[in-house]
């Protein structure tokens, strides 16, 4: 479960960095950040096959 350790990093990142952007409404930060998670999320996916 190499992949935990990144959603744990990177859930400890949102709390740094992802939830002031949300609260103070910069959506930019917001789309900028969920785009960061998705990139993490897919890239081993596709590396595996």
């Amino acid at each position: 479960m190499k992949n935990l350790k990144w959603t744990q990093g990177f859930f400890g990142f949102l709390g740094f960095y992802g939830i002031p952007a949300f609260t103070t409404g910069d959506w930019k930060q917001a789309l900028w950040f969920l785009w960061f998670y998705w990139f993490i999320y897919f890239i081993p996916k596709i590396k595996k096959k």
